[in-house]
């Protein structure tokens, strides 16, 4: 199995799930669509940060980025400083999708179109990001570093995969992203 394997396919899952938050947000602004509801929403907002962040990010901040980096990637710049600094920005934009579907009064057409907004920032971001970790940083740790290191990163993406924790918190958010994406 190539070793950045689970995270290229949680990629895959994560570009289905931005897909179906930047038509929700068309949804939103669109007058003769008003069936956006914010609960789907929150339900975006719960996703992303359990399958993206409690799953994705934890298993390259906690395990991708301390193995390259005692393996001759710079910690504090470059490619590893850009993922963390991407990462931060993705829990903020997430933080207020998710801040932005807890108000209980009813959207005001401000709202929905700058929680629209909101939403596609993220999807282009995240869409960015994701492709610098696909084109730029994938490509470098496969160049860069010796086989006994792609074998080290390949079982400790294993082993991470394989604690029940995580293995319940991927069940659990595949299903809510396959709800959400089919909605």
């Amino acid at each position: 199995m190539h070793a950045l394997l689970s995270l290229i396919r949680e990629h895959e899952v994560i570009s289905k799930l931005l897909d179906g938050l930047a038509s929700y947000a068309r949804r939103l602004v669109d007058p003769q669509a008003r069936d956006a509801d914010p609960r789907d929403l929150a339900a975006f907002a719960q996703v992303f940060r359990g399958f993206a962040d409690e799953l994705h990010h934890e298993k390259e901040e906690e395990i991708l980025l301390p193995i390259l980096s005692r393996h001759g990637f710079h910690w504090s710049e470059g490619l590893l400083a850009d993922v963390r600094t991407d990462h931060q920005r993705e829990r903020y934009l997430m933080e207020v999708l998710g801040q932005a579907a807890e108000c209980e009064l009813a959207w005001t057409n401000e709202d929905r179109r700058s929680i629209a907004a909101t939403a596609l920032a993220f999807v282009r971001f995240e869409r960015e990001h994701m492709q610098m970790e696909n084109e730029q940083l994938f490509p470098e740790v496969i160049r860069r570093s010796s086989a006994s290191v792609i074998e080290e990163l390949r079982a400790a993406l294993e082993r991470f995969d394989r604690v029940p924790r995580h293995m319940a918190i991927c069940a659990e958010q595949l299903r809510a992203a396959d709800d959400l994406i089919k909605r």
